[in-house]
C-alpha cells in the first residue's frame, strides 16, 4: 500500500467514526428503526475491518495477509446492510426473478474474476455469498421503489455483461490489449457509478419519497463495492473515496428517513 492508499485508509476511518458517533445520536434522541440498527452494525463492521486493514499496514506490510479479520469485518457490513433492506421489503411485491437470478449471476462472475486474480478460494466464494444476500434485497428493493424503468434495468445487465466479459477475456487475449479491456471496464463501471450516485444527491434535494432516496443511496454503495473489487492502482484510489462518499449519503439518507 502507498503512501496515498494509506491515507485514504486513515481518511476512511474517520469519516467512519463520525458516522458511527453521529448514527449514536441519532438513535438516541428518535425512534430507532430496526434498519438503523442494522446499519449501526454495518458502520461497525466497516470500522473494524478498516483498523484491522491499518494495523497491519502499519506493523505487517512486507508479509502476505493471511485469511483474516477484514474478511470477517466486510462480510458483517454486507449481511447488516442486506437486513436492512430486507426489513423494508413488503411480503407482496413484484415478481424479480430475471433479476434475482441475473444478480446472483453477475456476482458468481466476480468471484471467478476475484479467484482468478487471487487465487482465494475460500474467501472469494463467502464473499460472494454475502453479496449475493445483499444484491438480491438491493434489487428486490429497487424493484418495489421503481426507481429504474424496465428499459434501465435492461441497459444496466448489459453493461454487466460488458464489464464480466472485459474482464475476463482479459486472461487470454495478449498483454497489450488487457489494459484496453481495463479500460472499457473502467469506464462502464464510472458511468453507472455516476450515475447512481448523482440521483442520491437529487434525492436528497427533492421532495420524493424517502423510499427512494433510500433505494438510490444503497445502489451507489452496492455498485461502488463490485468497484472496489475489480480495479487496480489510480482507479481504486479514486474508488476509495467514492466508496466511503456513498457510505456517508448512506448514512445521511438513513438519518433522514428517521427525522422525517
Amino acid at each position: 500500500m502507498n503512501f496515498f492508499d494509506l491515507c485514504m485508509l486513515i481518511f476512511q476511518i474517520v469519516v467512519l467514526l463520525i458516522i458511527l458517533v453521529r448514527s449514536i445520536m441519532v438513535m438516541l434522541h428518535h425512534e430507532r428503526p430496526v434498519t438503523m440498527i442494522f446499519f449501526v452494525f454495518a458502520t461497525v463492521g466497516y470500522l473494524l475491518s478498516d483498523t484491522y486493514w491499518l494495523a497491519y499496514e502499519l506493523l505487517y506490510s512486507q508479509v502476505r495477509m493471511p485469511f483474516a479479520a477484514n474478511e470477517i469485518g466486510e462480510w458483517a457490513v454486507f449481511l447488516s446492510l442486506g437486513a436492512s433492506l430486507s426489513d423494508r421489503i413488503k411480503k407482496i411485491s413484484a415478481p424479480v426473478i430475471k433479476e434475482l437470478l441475473g444478480t446472483s449471476i453477475f456476482v458468481a462472475a466476480n468471484v471467478c474474476l476475484w479467484i482468478g486474480w487471487s487465487g482465494e478460494w475460500i474467501q472469494d466464494i463467502i464473499t460472494g455469498l454475502v453479496l449475493i444476500y445483499f444484491y438480491t434485497n438491493l434489487v428486490r428493493f429497487m424493484k418495489q421503489s421503481e426507481i429504474l424503468s424496465n428499459g434501465m434495468w435492461i441497459g444496466l445487465a448489459c453493461i454487466c455483461v460488458i464489464i464480466i466479459a472485459a474482464n475476463a477475456a482479459g486472461f487470454f487475449v495478449p498483454e497489450d490489449l488487457v489494459g484496453l479491456l481495463d479500460t472499457i471496464a473502467y469506464i462502464l463501471l464510472f458511468i453507472v457509478m455516476a450515475y447512481f450516485l448523482i440521483r442520491t444527491v437529487i434525492s436528497f434535494v427533492g421532495s420524493g419519497k424517502t423510499e427512494i432516496l433510500i433505494s438510490f443511496s444503497y445502489a451507489s454503495l452496492a455498485w461502488a463495492v463490485i468497484f472496489l473489487y475489480t480495479s487496480s492502482k489510480v482507479v481504486y484510489a479514486i474508488v476509495m473515496f467514492l466508496l466511503i462518499l456513498s457510505f456517508f449519503l448512506l448514512y445521511m439518507a438513513h438519518e433522514k428517513e428517521v427525522r422525517v
